[in-house]
């Protein structure tokens, strides 16, 4: 069970509003309050199925890796699935859960609904989710670009102080090879 001071409880969104808590086995609607609890196997089916972030996971992946290494048919991930497709509807996900015929199931959660981890209990963490989402905005509006060109600028620069002093680019291809067959001779003959 997650309890405050747990650093590794957290919350994986599967929109908006709905989140499930792993430890606590559980998806909880935060807009209306519904709250649905699931089996061991049935929280892992939905983990797998939302960390695949909508690509369709298949059968036999489910069937080895959500059981806790016991043998499981395919009528157990049948049975799994529709509980798991029920009690989703119950906090408001309807057709979450797709079957992908001859295959598998996947998660359709639309372009709206986000898919993200978030600690539940640790308010460090969750500042650094901000400051990551503060960087994607400054990022966006051309701090990216800036950086570039001052990059570009600096080896523009390098490279007419070399023309300057008379460099060719032959040359200095030639004397660079010889430094890096030097630094290689030298660590595999003493070392």
């Amino acid at each position: 069970m997650c309890n405050s001071n747990d650093s590794v409880c957290k919350r994986l969104f599967l929109n908006d509003d709905v989140y499930l808590v792993e430890e606590r086995r559980s998806i909880t609607n935060s807009r209306n309050g519904n709250e649905a609890v699931f089996s061991t196997s049935e929280v892992s089916i939905i983990k797998e199925l939302v960390l695949a972030n909508g690509k369709p996971v298949s059968r036999r992946y489910l069937l080895d890796n959500c059981w806790g290494g016991r043998v499981v048919t395919n009528t157990s991930l049948s049975v799994a699935i529709n509980k798991i497709r029920e009690r989703l509807s119950s906090v408001g996900l309807e057709d979450t859960i797709l079957t992908v015929p001859r295959f598998g199931y996947q998660i359709n959660l639309t372009n709206d609904e986000k898919l993200e981890v978030v600690p539940l209990f640790n308010q460090y963490q969750e500042k650094e989710v901000d400051k990551e989402i503060e960087c994607e905005e400054v990022c966006s509006e051309g701090l990216v670009e800036e950086l570039i060109d001052n990059d570009i600028k600096k080896f523009e620069y390098f490279r007419l102080n070399l023309n300057a002093l008379g460099l060719s680019r032959d040359f200095i291809i030639v004397f660079t090879s010889w430094i890096v067959s030097t630094i290689i001779f030298t660590f595999f003959f003493f070392n």
